[in-house]
C-alpha cells in the first residue's frame, strides 16, 4: 500500500515499458524510434508528480509519430495508458478525463496513419484502445476507493485510540483526583495525622498513573496497566468500605449464585464498572445520606442496581464520559446500563447475559450494612 500510494507507480510501470521498447526498437534497428520510445515513457513517469506538464510532454512526443514511416515499430503509444492508469489511482477524475479523451483521438489517429489502406477499420482499433482505457480506469477507481478505505479505517482506529486514551485518563488520573480531594478534605477534618498516610499513598498512585500516561503519549502500542484482578465480591467489599469511609454509609445485598460464579473476565469488568459507579457516588452523591448496591446474579444474567441520593450543589456540565465508559466496558459481553433520576434519588441499573455453562449453581444470598466510623 505505502509503494502504491507513492509517485514510483508511474516509474516502474514506464521503465518496463522502456525496457521493452528497447529490446523490439534495436532488433528493428531503427535509433529513432528507441529515442522516440524512451522520451515517451520518461514522460508517462514524470506524470506521477506534474501530472498536466507530463500529459502535455507525452501528447507532444506522440504528435511526432505521425511524421514517422509506419513500418517503423513503436512502443510508445502505450505510455498513456500509464498516466491515465495514474491519475485514477489518485483520484484525479478530472484531469485523467481529459487525458483519456486526447489520448484516444491521437491513439485512433495513430492507427489510421499506420493502416490507411484498411480503411473504416481504424475505428475498430479506436474501441480497442477504448477498451484498454477503460480497464485503466476501473483499476484506478479500485485502488482509488481501496485507499479511501483504508485512509477512513485509519481515522477510525486513531479516533478509537484517543477515545479509549480520553476513558482511561478518565478512568485513571480523574477518579484518583476526585478520591484524592475527598481523603485529603477528611483528613483536614479529623485532624488525625495517620490520615495523611491515605493521602500520601493516593499521590503515589497518581503518580503512576500520570507515568503510564506519558508513556502511552510517547508509545501508543502500550496498552494501559492491568486493573486488579480481584474477585467481584472483594471488589464489592472494598467499595462499601470505600464509599462509608467517605461519609457515604452503604448496604450491599446480593442475591442468587453469588459474585464468584460470574466468569471472571466479567468480573473484571463489572469491577471496572462498579468502580467507576462508586467514583460518581463520590462527586455527585449527598454525602451522609444512605446508598445500596443491590445485585441478583443467576444462571442467565447478573444484575446490579445502584441507589443513591443526588446532591443538586454537586451538578456540572460534564461529557458523561463514566457512563460512556461504562457501556464500553459491558460491551463485549452485551450487557449495558440504565440509569433514572427522580429527584434526589439517582438509580443505575446494570445487567450482563451470562453464559450457559457456569459451575455452581447453589444459591446464597449476601446481605451486609456499613455505617460511617
Amino acid at each position: 500500500m505505502r509503494f502504491l500510494n507513492s509517485n514510483w507507480v508511474e516509474a516502474v510501470l514506464a521503465t518496463m515499458l522502456a525496457s521493452l521498447a528497447i529490446i523490439l526498437d534495436l532488433r528493428g534497428g531503427h535509433v529513432v524510434t528507441v529515442a522516440l520510445d524512451i522520451a515517451a515513457c520518461a514522460a508517462a513517469a514524470a506524470t506521477a508528480r506534474w501530472a498536466r506538464a507530463g500529459s502535455a510532454a507525452l501528447a507532444l512526443i506522440l504528435a511526432v509519430y505521425f511524421v514517422i514511416p509506419r513500418e517503423w515499430v513503436t512502443m510508445g503509444e502505450y505510455a498513456p495508458l500509464i498516466p491515465i492508469l495514474g491519475t485514477g489511482m489518485r483520484g484525479n477524475k478530472q484531469l485523467r478525463a481529459v487525458i483519456s479523451a486526447a489520448f484516444l483521438t491521437m491513439l485512433t489517429a495513430l492507427q489510421y496513419h499506420d493502416y490507411p489502406e484498411r480503411g473504416t477499420l481504424f475505428l475498430f482499433a479506436g474501441l480497442v484502445w477504448a477498451a484498454l482505457i477503460a480497464a485503466c480506469w476501473l483499476i484506478g477507481d479500485l485502488f482509488s476507493a481501496l485507499r479511501r478505505n483504508h485512509a477512513a479505517t485509519q481515522r477510525a482506529a486513531l479516533t478509537e485510540q484517543r477515545l479509549t486514551l480520553a476513558r482511561d485518563l478518565h478512568d485513571t488520573i480523574a477518579r484518583s483526583i476526585t478520591r484524592l480531594s475527598l481523603t485529603a478534605r477528611l483528613a483536614r477534618g479529623s485532624g488525625n495525622p495517620a490520615d495523611l498516610d491515605d493521602v500520601i499513598d493516593h499521590i503515589h498512585d497518581l503518580g503512576n498513573e500520570l507515568r503510564w500516561v506519558m508513556s502511552v503519549l510517547h508509545d501508543p502500542s502500550q496498552t494501559r496497566p492491568a486493573e486488579a484482578t480481584g474477585s467481584l465480591q472483594n471488589t464489592i467489599a472494598a467499595l462499601q468500605a470505600d464509599l462509608t469511609k467517605h461519609g457515604f454509609p452503604t448496604t450491599v445485598t446480593v442475591e442468587g449464585t453469588g459474585p464468584d460464579s460470574i466468569p471472571e473476565p466479567i468480573q473484571y469488568a463489572l469491577n471496572d464498572v462498579l468502580a467507576e459507579a462508586a467514583a460518581n457516588i463520590e462527586r455527585h452523591a449527598v454525602p451522609g445520606k444512605p446508598c445500596a448496591l443491590l445485585g441478583v446474579i443467576d444462571t442467565e444474567r447478573a444484575e446490579f442496581v445502584i441507589i443513591n441520593e443526588h446532591d443538586p450543589s454537586k451538578e456540572t456540565s460534564g461529557t458523561r464520559m463514566g457512563l460512556e465508559g461504562m457501556r464500553r466496558r459491558l460491551a463485549p459481553y452485551s450487557g449495558g446500563i440504565e440509569t433514572r433520576r427522580e429527584n434526589p434519588r439517582w438509580t443505575l441499573h446494570i445487567t450482563v447475559p451470562l453464559p450457559p455453562a457456569r459451575s455452581g449453581s447453589s444459591s446464597s444470598m449476601t446481605t451486609s450494612t456499613s455505617e460511617p466510623a
